[in-house]
């Protein structure tokens, strides 16, 4: 669901590993962001579930600000503000 808030169509969905991606035509193709979310269950914990999600696409990184951080930032902002998800640490690589 937080993929799709997101304006990114689910094309892989298994047990522990959500793959999510942008449509064509709304920005140019090696802009287009790729979104994998791998669910630790083995993390699991007081019914919690540590999750890594990795934004990325084939745009150089030359900017700071570019169109696959802001949509990191979009997707970390719908878990922040999606009551059922609890956003507790952000790890930058």
């Amino acid at each position: 669901q937080v993929l799709e808030d997101c304006d990114l169509r689910i094309t892989y969905k298994s047990d522990d590993y959500v793959m999510g991606q942008e449509s064509v035509g709304e920005v140019p193709f090696n802009q287009l962001v790729k979104v994998e979310v791998l669910i630790h269950k083995s993390d699991m914990r007081n019914g919690s579930v540590k999750l890594t999600c990795v934004t990325k696409n084939g745009e150089l990184q030359l900017q700071t600000d570019n169109h696959c951080q802001r949509m990191a930032t979009k997707l970390q902002n719908v878990f922040r503000t999606t009551p059922r998800w609890q956003f507790v640490e952000q790890l930058n690589g």
